[in-house]
């Protein structure tokens, strides 16, 4: 009776294991499957690329400064550092790891929060495309700032160059505005994201 019982137990115990198994085999077979899967729709359907940025003053053939992607792609935005405004405009800068402000020489005065896309434009709440970045103590500002709150920038993306390209104006006063302006180029729809629609 006992040695029934004990054989009975064996069985049980040998068929649960069996199951189990069974159903392990199972998991790594479907988890097989999907990797396979997703490989094949990642290879069908290739990434938009991403171009580096040049910035040219109007009128002159030679760019300033070439931004690799490396330089100006973090988090799924593009970024352009306080150095490229720098380049044309007198920007006054003061703040702490918290909060940054610039102050223009026009008058113009843009406070940013660090780590969020909020910002105060003369005064005026504006939020951004993307957070602003602190790196390395250097302010990195989404590039719609430039060409979308500054009226003395264009940004545009160049076939030839196979760039993006920021060119300041020269012959337009540069102002600080809280509204949104509209680009007339055609920028890489990769690497700025189109703006939200007002309500």
């Amino acid at each position: 009776m006992e040695r029934n019982q004990a054989e009975i137990k064996v069985r049980r115990f040998r068929r649960r294991r069996l199951f189990l198994l069974s159903f392990l085999l199972s998991l790594v077979i479907v988890a097989g499957y999907y990797t396979v899967l997703m490989t094949g729709i990642s290879k069908a359907v290739p990434e938009k690329e991403v171009y580096p940025v040049q910035v040219f003053r109007a009128g002159e053939k030679n760019a300033l400064k070439t931004y690799s992607v490396e330089e100006t792609r973090f988090n799924g935005a593009t970024y352009l550092p306080l150095t490229a405004l720098q380049e044309f405009v007198t920007v006054t800068q003061y703040g702490d790891h918290a909060r940054r402000s610039l102050t223009f020489s026009g008058g113009d005065i843009a406070t940013f929060d660090i780590g969020t896309p909020n910002c105060v434009l003369n005064g005026v709440k504006a939020s951004l495309e993307a957070p602003v970045l602190l790196k390395d103590d250097v302010l990195y500002l989404p590039v719609d700032f430039f060409f979308r709150r500054m009226s003395c920038f264009e940004y545009t993306f160049s076939s030839p160059l196979n760039a993006n390209v920021l060119t300041f104006l020269s012959d337009v006063t540069p102002a600080l505005t809280a509204h949104e302006m509209a680009n007339t180029g055609r920028v890489d729809p990769a690497t700025v994201p189109p703006a939200p629609e007002s309500n």
